[in-house]
């Protein structure tokens, strides 16, 4: 009886381990997809890529991470619409992101994109020596972006999000 009980708890200390503490990544885009919310638009949003924030000794925490975000012209700030999360080194294949790869250390650093992001395009012409490539993926998979600087450089970038469209009266 105590050897069952016992086996039944291992059991139950792995998932809950598995679930609450390590929370794979599949879990938490599964958590964090809203369900259908209606019709939505297509928006475009401006942020600059911060050379100050990637060559930071430590993660950049600050509202928008790795990017500072314009606000829109109505006023409206899309940093929580554009941007879940910051990292260093790889980030899953099973989410969206945007990696930055500095050549000139070596590092790396991403962003955790929201769901809502359709697209990431530099805004004018590209500088010398920057790729940016689109990771190609399974037809509605995440959306994935690879970006190689020479240095630590500011980068005008543009993204695509989806938002819910505005009521109609």
């Amino acid at each position: 009886m105590v050897r069952n009980f016992l086996t039944a708890f291992g059991v139950i200390s792995v998932f809950a381990v598995f679930f609450f503490i390590i929370r794979p990544d599949w879990i938490k885009q599964i958590a964090s997809s809203p369900g259908n919310q209606g019709p939505t638009i297509m928006m475009k949003v401006n942020a600059r890529l911060s050379a100050d924030r990637l060559t930071a000794s430590e993660m950049p925490t600050a509202r928008g991470g790795l990017l500072n975000v314009e606000p829109q012209s109505n006023g409206d700030d899309f940093s929580s619409r554009l941007l879940e999360d910051v990292g260093e080194d790889i980030p899953s294949r099973n989410m969206p992101y945007m990696l930055v790869i500095n050549k000139s250390n070596n590092s790396m650093r991403y962003c955790r994109l929201s769901s809502s992001v359709r697209k990431a395009s530099v805004r004018g012409a590209l500088p010398p020596d920057v790729k940016i490539r689109e990771v190609s993926n399974t037809p509605g998979g995440p959306y994935q972006v690879i970006i190689w600087v020479p240095s630590p450089i500011d980068l005008q970038m543009e993204f695509e999000v989806m938002v819910p469209a505005p009521a109609r009266s």
